[in-house]
C-alpha cells in the first residue's frame, strides 16, 4: 500500500512534511492498518527539502524501530537542483528506497525529461529505484506526462521501475511500455477501478 504522511484534506501539506510530522502520521497508519490486514506501507514523502534536515532523515529509523516491517519509504527530490545528487545520497543513507517523480507537482515537462532521467540513474547506483506519477489529466494534460518519464526510464534503466496509478487515461499506453519491458511494474490503483464497466476494463 502506497500512502502519504498526512491526514486530512490539506493537499498542499504532503509537500511540507517533516519529522515530527512523518512518526505521527506512520503512528496513525499502524494502528488503522491492524483491522484491515496491511502488512507492508510505502510511504511517499514530497517534501522535496526533507533530507536538508538531519533531524528529518533520522526519522526514518525512528519509524522502522517503532513499527519493525511494516514501513518503507520513496522520497520525491528536486532534480533540478544543484545539489540534487547530494540529496540522493542522503536519501539513500536514511533508508529511502524508491526515488519518486510526481510530474504535475514537480511540474516536469519536455524539457525537464532528460535531467529527471540523469537523476534516477545516479539513484539507481545507489540502490533505489523510481516511482513514477502516471496520473494524467487536468488541463495541464498535454504538458506533463509520467507516461513518457517512465518510458525513457525504461530504456536507460535495468532495475525496477514503477508506474503509480498504471498511467489513468493513458492506461493503454502504461500497458503498452510495461509489456515492452520486463523491469517495469504497473501499480493499479485508480486506473483499474476508475475503469470498471467500460471496454478498457476488458482489455
Amino acid at each position: 500500500m502506497q500512502v502519504y504522511p498526512v491526514f486530512g484534506a490539506d493537499h498542499d501539506a504532503v509537500g511540507r512534511t517533516d519529522a515530527r510530522e512523518l512518526r505521527k502520521s506512520c503512528a496513525r497508519y499502524a494502528e488503522g492498518f491492524k483491522p484491515l490486514g496491511v502488512r507492508r506501507a510505502l510511504v511517499v514523502i514530497l517534501n522535496p527539502d526533507f533530507f536538508r534536515d538531519g533531524a528529518n532523515a533520522r526519522s526514518l529509523a525512528e519509524v522502522r524501530r517503532a513499527h519493525p516491517g511494516l514501513f518503507e519509504f520513496a522520497a520525491l527530490l528536486d532534480f533540478r537542483a544543484k545539489d540534487a545528487g547530494d540529496l540522493v545520497c542522503q536519501a539513500a543513507k536514511a533508508g529511502v528506497r524508491s526515488l519518486k517523480f510526481h510530474p504535475y507537482r514537480q511540474k516536469i515537462a519536455a524539457e525537464d525529461l532528460s535531467r529527471a532521467v540523469d537523476l534516477a540513474v545516479v539513484a539507481q547506483r545507489l540502490g533505489l529505484y523510481p516511482t513514477v506519477c502516471c496520473s494524467y489529466g487536468t488541463k495541464e494534460l498535454g504538458r506533463h506526462s509520467g507516461v513518457a518519464l517512465a518510458a525513457l526510464l525504461a530504456g536507460r534503466l535495468k532495475g525496477p521501475i514503477v508506474m503509480a496509478h498504471a498511467g489513468g487515461a493513458k492506461l493503454m499506453d502504461a500497458m503498452l511500455v510495461a509489456a515492452d519491458s520486463p523491469n517495469v511494474f504497473l501499480d493499479t490503483s485508480f486506473s483499474l477501478d476508475y475503469y470498471l464497466g467500460s471496454s478498457l476494463e476488458g482489455d
